[in-house]
């Protein structure tokens, strides 16, 4: 029987410790149907074919398989590195679309215009200043796009007695199926959004500020404290 999908294997797996429970059969073996070096070829043309139409830089050198410079797939010892990785380094797309955006306010108009960074200019990651949220308020961000995820601070406390309009806060939005390990980053501030990225041969932490602009004493000091 020739396994066709991973069903195809349970079953026969299933079969095979059946009869390994029977006193008629003491072993019970699995053969492949194609060698090793057959299989191990096959895989390496599928992985050289996917990285040429994903535009990457592709090299075969006696038997070894290098993409973007680095060694994946050499033919005597099949995966140098996981197969999760590998897969990642295909479909990852080679560049970011970052924006930011200064909304001062969260109303109905500047909803719509978020929706349309996120959705018709295919932004990955967006950095939001001044949306002026409360902390209970910050999962209206959450329902721009579903295809986007979050992490935000409000610029002031609940505790805070406000009088005027609300005011600070930032927060950076970012694809869901991005092909990078996301982890935001909690530091304490109501200034500062951190957000940490990386791949297999790339890492980088995505900041969103907003400091103070006044010229004055206590505007400095509180640079300072938050730089630090």
């Amino acid at each position: 029987m020739k396994l066709q999908s991973a069903w195809d294997r349970r079953v026969v797996l299933s079969g095979a410790s059946s009869l390994k429970g029977s006193d008629v059969f003491r072993q019970v073996y699995i053969a492949h149907d194609e060698s090793l070096d057959t299989r191990r070829r096959n895989t390496l043309d599928r992985l050289k074919d996917r990285a040429e139409r994903a535009r990457l830089s592709v090299m075969l050198s006696n038997g070894v398989l290098s993409i973007d410079g680095n060694d994946v797939f050499p033919l005597e010892q099949g995966y140098l590195v996981s197969r999760d990785n590998v897969v990642m380094l295909l479909v990852m797309d080679r560049t970011l679309n970052c924006l930011s955006y200064n909304c001062r306010g969260f109303n109905v108009a500047k909803r719509a215009y978020i929706k349309s960074l996120l959705v018709l200019l295919q932004c990955d990651i967006l950095f939001i200043q001044e949306h002026w949220l409360s902390d209970g308020q910050l999962d209206q961000l959450g329902s721009l796009s579903p295809d986007h995820l979050f992490t935000a601070v409000s610029g002031f406390d609940n505790s805070d007695v406000l009088s005027g309009r609300p005011y600070g806060g930032c927060a950076i939005l970012w694809r869901r199926n991005i092909s990078l390990k996301v982890i935001p980053v909690n530091v304490n501030s109501r200034r500062l959004c951190y957000l940490s990225l990386s791949g297999m041969h790339f890492k980088a932490l995505c900041i969103n500020v907003y400091m103070p602009y006044e010229h004055d004493g206590a505007s400095f000091d509180e640079f300072v404290m938050q730089n630090n």
